[in-house]
């Protein structure tokens, strides 16, 4: 017996209607490619929701994003769907999906590791499934007020619940996972902030004493 594959559009369908149901639609799929290509789509998708309501009512919605284009454009208040600011927009939208994506990727694989120590079965491939598909309420609805952070909810919820059915791991183990591989990015990017801030400040020390440039050699040898 073949089994059924869904559209692009029946998943996201799937998703907010069946959630649960909606792993074992999927359970036939074991490649990583598909999951990649809709986790782009989902993302694309939600970037032109956003930057629609964004159009429509900029002191409302999507402020993260305005910021974020701030930062990008180098612009106080990036003008939507300006023809002007088009390629800075476009430039600034495709930094946005690679960054998510490689956070995805990083991702996966600490939590992929965290499985381990609760034996899971299933693959990196499969752990990758999960979160590419459990993006969708969050890549669709996350920068409206309010209701982001529902979807923010609702994607730990479908998270919890892939990991448990791809892994074959009770949804404690599910969350412990996630919520571990959570706890590790965390404090990985706390040590490497304050490793940061200590290099600074050894530069910065050096150069002040009087020494100038001929100090900088000495930093970083105390490094």
């Amino acid at each position: 017996m073949v089994a059924h594959t869904l559209s692009f559009w029946q998943k996201i369908g799937r998703i907010f209607t069946k959630p649960t149901e909606f792993w074992s639609d999927i359970a036939h799929e074991n490649e990583f490619a598909p999951a990649l290509w809709y986790y782009l789509g989902v993302n694309a998708l939600g970037g032109g929701v956003t930057l629609v309501f964004a159009s429509l009512n900029r002191h409302i919605y999507a402020q993260p994003v305005l910021r974020a284009l701030s930062v990008f454009t180098h612009q106080q208040n990036p003008v939507i769907l300006g023809n002007h600011n088009a390629i800075q927009l476009i430039v600034s939208l495709v930094f946005a999906l690679v960054s998510y994506l490689l956070f995805t990727l990083v991702f996966t694989l600490f939590t992929q590791l965290v499985l381990r120590l609760f034996k899971a079965q299933g693959s990196y491939a499969d752990t990758f499934i999960v979160y590419a598909y459990a993006a969708t309420p969050r890549s669709l609805l996350g920068t409206i007020p309010v209701v982001g952070w529902l979807a923010a909810f609702f994607g730990i919820v479908l998270a919890v619940l892939g990991l448990s059915k791809r892994h074959s791991v009770t949804p404690q183990a599910a969350f412990g996972s996630y919520f571990l591989a959570w706890l590790a990015i965390v404090v990985i990017a706390v040590l490497i902030f304050i490793l940061a801030i200590i290099a600074a400040a050894i530069v910065l020390t050096a150069l002040k004493d009087g020494a100038g440039t001929a100090a900088f050699p000495q930093a970083i040898q105390s490094l």
